[in-house]
């Protein structure tokens, strides 16, 4: 006789577990916890990493920053030496800044500002994008030209929504000619009042002040792994350029004081893998206990429905017919308690994310996160019952009927 067909298998398997409601309700519940918790602990995952990007989209791009401690101890032979002789370096540049109370002067406009002279590979150091006209050109570095470019709350504030490119501006009564607009990047507390920005070349702030210096050596590696090992390169290679690093107040100081841009992003990122992989760990333990709730329930019915099993051999189903029923049976209590697991977590994220006082990014269903949790549910059920559900498939017909 041929095999039953699959809507025949799945009312008997459903058949079987509704006339046991007790056990099979346990053993949901056992599967609905361990895919809460690993469906939970990917939720937060997800809306973590969501916000941590978020965070470094506001960043410059991962580098080392290097204070030079004071002007006279960094130049731009140390750009190149830096760029020459360590490895795993995308890009060098070099800032000196112009002040920290300046006023830009715009036609009968006056706003505070933040002014940096910088070296040519400035916007491929930072990864500062131009959202308008162009950057600095290696022609304004060579012709010591008075051009700038600003930022996106310069731009607003000083020209109030019309065209900046080409318009000119004061600072301490030296005109700039706004040659394109980048786009803001915070370097310190988000929720700090932020000055305008704008950079002008090096070259003409050497020419004005009579002198080269730096104030500050940013360095972009390949690999943003490289971070604290490129750190200590650089100020070792600086300490070598220029001993005064290691005399007196300077070596008290431990200068050139090394920073990394995105450090405080880096110790979360470091806490939120720590706390996944524990948390991780309690869901696959309560999927564990759930599995060994089926393999109970499985090895249970193994022998509680002999005389079902025979009774149904014996009318003509296979043994394929009792392992696939068997199978089924585990794979739905597993689907069941996962997808209610599923629901009630995505619910009480939605619940979180839309009334939380805090700022989260956001509701995004992350369908694959809750495939893998579906997923385990699913394997943990067919691995438990395997064994027992090919002993039910096995037994006798004859010898199940006496029993």
């Amino acid at each position: 006789m041929s095999g039953l067909r699959g809507l025949d298998l799945l009312g008997l398997a459903v058949g079987a577990l509704a006339r046991d409601r007790l056990r099979t309700g346990l053993t949901g519940l056992g599967v609905f916890l361990g895919v809460a918790a690993t469906s939970a602990t990917l939720q937060v995952q997800h809306i973590t990493t969501r916000n941590i990007e978020a965070q470094l989209d506001q960043r410059e791009a991962p580098q080392v920053q290097v204070s030079i401690g004071w002007r006279g101890r960094g130049g731009v032979a140390d750009l190149e030496a830096i760029a020459e002789e360590l490895p795993g370096i995308a890009s060098v540049s070099g800032i000196t800044r112009l002040g920290w109370s300046e006023q830009a002067i715009y036609e009968a406009k006056q706003v505070d500002v933040q002014g940096s002279a910088v070296t040519v590979d400035y916007f491929a150091t930072t990864g500062r994008r131009i959202l308008q006209g162009q950057s600095l050109s290696g022609r304004d570095f060579a012709q010591y030209q008075n051009v700038a470019v600003i930022d996106e709350i310069l731009a607003m504030q000083l020209f109030e929504g019309t065209d900046p490119l080409g318009a000119v501006f004061y600072v301490q009564g030296l005109p700039w000619r706004v040659v394109g607009v980048m786009e803001t990047k915070l370097d310190g507390d988000p929720e700090a009042n932020r000055s305008g920005q704008f950079v002008i070349p090096l070259s003409t702030q050497m020419a004005l002040i009579g002198r080269p210096a730096l104030d500050q050596i940013i360095v972009r590696p390949v690999d943003v792994a490289d971070l604290e090992r490129l750190g200590d390169q650089v100020k070792a290679l600086l300490r070598q350029r220029h001993p005064s690093y290691t005399q007196g107040l300077a070596a008290q100081l431990d200068l050139p004081r090394v920073t990394i841009n995105i450090a405080d992003i880096q110790e979360r990122q470091a806490t939120l893998r720590s706390a996944t992989r524990s948390l991780l760990a309690v869901g696959a333990i309560a999927l564990g206990i759930a599995g060994v709730g089926i393999a109970n329930i499985a090895v249970a019915s193994t022998f509680e429905r002999r005389r079902e099993i025979g009774l149904r051999r014996a009318i003509g189903a296979t043994a394929q017919d009792v392992l696939s029923q068997f199978l089924l049976e585990s794979l739905l209590i597993s689907i069941v308690g996962g997808v209610v697991a599923i629901a009630l977590v995505e619910g009480i994220t939605f619940g979180l994310i839309t009334y939380s006082p805090f700022e989260l990014p956001p509701y995004q269903l992350n369908w694959g996160n809750s495939g893998v949790a579906i997923a385990a549910a699913m394997a943990v059920g067919i691995t438990a019952s395997l064994i027992p559900a090919w002993q039910a498939s096995q037994l006798d017909p004859v010898k199940a009927l006496r029993s």
